[in-house]
């Protein structure tokens, strides 16, 4: 029985001719469209240069981390005297 009265109700929508858009609604009907390839283009491009800079930054970290490698392994090699081959 209610699923009879809920499937036969029919739908009424308005129409815009029975009622005028408002000027914020034809505002954001024609920004928020436009605005949807800035957004995603924006957000690419944001994402891009956190990439690189996080690339970057990997980068030096490990350029860093060569040189200190490199200043222990001359310290190791000045603490121990040559071994002597018989």
């Amino acid at each position: 029985m209610f699923l009879q009265r809920v499937l036969g109700r029919q739908r009424v929508y308005s129409t815009s001719a029975s009622k005028p858009r408002s000027g914020h609604a034809d505002f954001y009907a024609s920004l928020l469209p436009a605005m949807i390839p800035v957004a995603l283009l924006g957000s690419a491009v944001y994402m891009g240069l956190h990439l690189l800079q996080s690339r970057l930054a990997h980068e030096k970290f490990l350029d860093e981390a060569r040189q200190r490698i490199c200043a222990l392994e001359q310290e190791v090699d000045s603490l121990h005297p040559p071994l002597l081959s018989k």
